[in-house]
């Protein structure tokens, strides 16, 4: 992933990241979806999703204890 895209995900609030990360669970279920049709022509691109949903969850796990220290 590259540096802007890491960036502007360390920058969103946390509800921001939860839709984020609804958007990118749909994506990823639509290329699961793909693959297994044999319609996907970049097979990388599963994994760059779960890459991107890993990362996503990081940051809202990580926020959420942030918060949580703050209290």
């Amino acid at each position: 992933m590259k540096k802007d895209k890491l960036e502007k995900i360390n920058q969103m609030s946390l509800s921001e990241l939860e839709g984020e990360l609804t958007k990118e669970s749909q994506a990823m279920a639509k290329l699961v979806i793909d693959n297994n049709l044999a319609k996907i022509k970049n097979v990388h691109q599963l994994g760059q999703a779960k890459k991107r949903l890993a990362i996503i969850k990081t940051k809202i796990a990580e926020k959420k204890l942030a918060k949580s220290e703050k209290k």
